[in-house]
């Protein structure tokens, strides 16, 4: 017997990954809800499963299915975070090489002053 149970967390981890798939067709209060009691019923069945069969404690079930809350949001989190970064990083790049393309593009020629040894006239 372990703790937590490695179980009741993957159990509850891949049920709410599946309702974090589909979170952006649902209002955010039926998101928040659904995404819980999924994790409630996932986890109380696999925690079920596991203390009924005598391999682990149901401290241990509790323990993997609060390890699931606790990793699978923080990790949505900063996924979320990570993706929305680089897009701002992505888009600042193009801005910049879309700027210097413009400004190559609408440069105008130097003056350049006349070489050395060469006659201007009287003077």
């Amino acid at each position: 017997m372990t703790y937590p149970s490695g179980h009741t967390a993957s159990a509850t981890a891949l049920a709410m990954i599946a309702v974090l798939l589909v979170w952006h067709r649902l209002s955010r209060a039926n998101a928040l809800v659904l995404l819980y009691g999924v994790a409630l019923t996932a986890g109380t069945v696999a925690a079920w499963v596991r203390a009924g069969l005598v391999n682990h404690y149901p401290s241990d079930t509790v323990g993997g299915w609060l390890t699931a809350l606790a990793v699978v949001p923080a990790t949505a989190w900063f996924v979320d975070f990570a993706a929305a970064r680089w897009l701002v990083m992505k888009r600042r790049s193009t801005r910049l090489a879309h700027a210097r393309a413009w400004i190559e593009t609408t440069r105008q020629p130097a003056l350049t002053p006349p070489a050395r040894g060469v006659d201007l006239g009287p003077g």
